[in-house]
C-alpha cells in the first residue's frame, strides 16, 4: 500500500514538474526569471521540472503564485481526467515531503467545481504571501 503511494507521488512530481515547465516555456522565462519570481531558487527549480526533487507546499504555492495561479490550479493541471468524481483508488495524491500535508484530488477537471481533500500530520503548514494572491481577468 505504502509503495503504491509513493508510486503514484512519484508520478505527480514528474508531471507537476512537467507542467511548470511548459508553464515557464509558455511565459517565454528562463529558470533565473521564474527564481526570481518566485524566491524559489533556480537549482530548486531545476530539480524539480527534472523530477530529481519533490516541491514542498510552500515552493509550488510561490511558483504557482508565479504563474498567477493557486497551488491547487498548479497541481490540478496534472490531473485532469474526464469523468465525474473519482474512485479513492483513482484519486490522484501529492505529498508536501516537509510537513506532510495530503492533497487528493476528488473530482477532475470537467466538474465547474475542483474538488479536493487536503489532510496534514501537522498543524501547521506555512504558506506565503504569494499563495494567496487573487487575480481578476
Amino acid at each position: 500500500m505504502l509503495d503504491e503511494l509513493s508510486s503514484k507521488e512519484d508520478d505527480i512530481n514528474a508531471r507537476i514538474g512537467q507542467n511548470i515547465k511548459i508553464e515557464r516555456e509558455k511565459r517565454g522565462w528562463s529558470l533565473t526569471d521564474l527564481a526570481e519570481q518566485s524566491g524559489v531558487s533556480r537549482a530548486m527549480i531545476h530539480k524539480i521540472e527534472r523530477g530529481e526533487s519533490s516541491p514542498t507546499a510552500t515552493s509550488l504555492a510561490r511558483l504557482a503564485g508565479s504563474f498567477a495561479m493557486s497551488m491547487s490550479q498548479l497541481i490540478a493541471l496534472t490531473e485532469v481526467q474526464p469523468g465525474t468524481l473519482l474512485r479513492h483508488a483513482q484519486q490522484p495524491v501529492w505529498q508536501d515531503p516537509e510537513t506532510g500535508y495530503i492533497r487528493r484530488h476528488i473530482s477532475p477537471g470537467d466538474i465547474p467545481l475542483d474538488v479536493v481533500s487536503v489532510s496534514s500530520l501537522r498543524t501547521d503548514v506555512p504558506m506565503p504571501a504569494i499563495s494567496y494572491l487573487h487575480v481578476v481577468s
